[in-house]
């Protein structure tokens, strides 16, 4: 799917470079501002109706998530743009809107994202994943720190779940512990019935079961945020982002934003992907920017209290002048499946409180939550060894401990060609 697409940008990159008699236009590709509330209305058409049901788990996830109400609904303001761009991407392959929280789940939507142990981006893939689902990793590339390439891939992956398992909680518990464990726990169960609040079927982690109910508590408090008096960045505007084809002749994104009269800086903080800003031969060359916007709606990037997210929110400030995305001579090709009409627009909201001083996500990479308080989560550390079950292979293993799959081979001298059988012990380290 993910090499579908890039086929298709390719494909309207040449249309687009097609000569015309016509001048070339210096009219902006697009001139949309959207608010929070378009972002979360659109969250909240493709969440299920029980959301806010999800059982005892779930109601400590959405306390501590919202344990500063202020605090999350500005951390919530600083990601909307990226939150904006995933949600569209998922409403767009048709799957449930509970999967839009995985990367702020994962990283808080980091598109540099490093975690320990060779996981990096939003989704916090490690690297045989990424490459078994077709990003593109080499020299001065990493395509899982592509919001683009990464996204595209990890709904990918998340579809094809989808459509064995069924049901959103299943797919999620199968993305987490891979699906030959969860085929395995369905078989010992002699039921595919999936309960993250159950902990359904039996026998998977309580990471795992987390998983679950931290998708459920988040989905509750977009869907219903008085419950836990919250006040969402509802009438906040932000400048839309979407993926942009670059020139073949572009060497660099200093050179393409010079081009496009962008902010470097912004270009780079949106793709980390791109190594040092270069852009190498082989690798797509989609690069995440913000789409062009009428001069009165100027915009400024995110507070430098909070570097690791970029995000374009519109301002008031006299003065700021939003540049505007000219073609300059330039064929640039935007993947039209991702724009949506131009958002009302309505009064920014006023700051509504300093960053947030304890967050909670999975990863080292952003502040870490308190110790979960379940009596039952002593399992959650990392196990010395791994008892193979039947229906595993080594990428659902590598993929369940988050260890990359050429280290798995090397632990267990085990050749490229090697096949697990269910029974078989694997070292999880030297």
């Amino acid at each position: 799917m993910v090499a579908a697409e890039l086929k298709k940008d390719a494909q309207v990159a040449a249309q687009a470079a097609q000569p015309s008699p016509a001048p070339a236009a210096t009219a902006p590709l697009a001139q949309s501002v959207r608010r929070g509330e378009d972002v979360f209305a659109r969250i909240r058409r493709g969440l299920g109706s029980d959301v806010c049901t999800g059982g005892d788990n779930s109601e400590r996830w959405r306390r501590r998530y919202a344990s500063n109400p202020a605090a999350f609904a500005n951390r919530i303001e600083q990601i909307l743009p990226l939150l904006d761009f995933v949600s569209v991407e998922v409403e767009r392959v048709g799957l449930p809107s509970e999967f839009t929280f995985i990367p702020l789940v994962e990283s808080w939507y980091k598109p540099e994202a490093m975690g320990s142990g060779g996981p990096a981006g939003m989704w916090q893939m490690i690297g045989s994943t990424a490459r078994n689902h077709g990003i593109h990793i080499q020299s001065g590339y990493d395509g899982r720190l592509s919001p683009v390439e990464s996204t595209r891939a990890a709904l990918s992956y998340l579809k094809l779940l989808h459509d064995m398992f069924g049901g959103w909680e299943a797919t999620v518990m199968a993305y987490n512990a891979g699906e030959g464990r969860m085929m395995e726990a369905y078989k010992r169960a002699r039921s595919r019935d999936a309960s993250g609040d159950r902990r359904r079927p039996h026998g998977l982690s309580n990471i795992t079961y987390d998983y679950v109910a931290k998708l459920q508590a988040l989905s509750c408090l977009v869907s219903q945020p008085e419950r836990n008096n919250l006040a969402l960045p509802r009438a906040s505007r932000f400048v839309p982002l979407a993926p942009v084809l670059m020139d073949p002749g572009v060497s660099s994104l200093e050179q393409f934003a010079d081009r496009q009269g962008r902010n470097a800086s912004d270009l780079r903080r949106l793709n980390p992907g791109f190594r040092d800003g270069r852009v190498v031969t082989g690798v797509p060359r989609l690069v995440l920017m913000p789409l062009g916007v009428p001069q009165a709606e100027p915009t400024v990037r995110a507070p430098a209290s909070d570097a690791g997210s970029t995000t374009l929110l519109s301002a008031t400030t006299p003065g700021l002048q939003a540049p505007r995305l000219q073609s300059s001579g330039m064929p640039v090709a935007i993947d039209a499946s991702l724009v949506s009409p131009a958002a009302r627009t309505q009064e920014a909201a006023p700051d509504l409180s300093p960053p947030l001083d304890v967050l909670v996500a999975d990863t080292d990479v952003a502040p870490v939550d308190p110790p979960a308080t379940s009596p039952d989560s002593a399992d959650a550390g990392t196990p010395a060894t791994h008892r193979v079950v039947a229906g595993e292979s080594l990428w659902t293993i590598a993929h369940l401990h988050q260890v990359d799959l050429d280290q798995l081979r090397q632990w267990n001298q085990l050749d490229r060609r090697a096949v697990v059988r269910p029974g078989q012990t694997l070292k999880l380290s030297p």
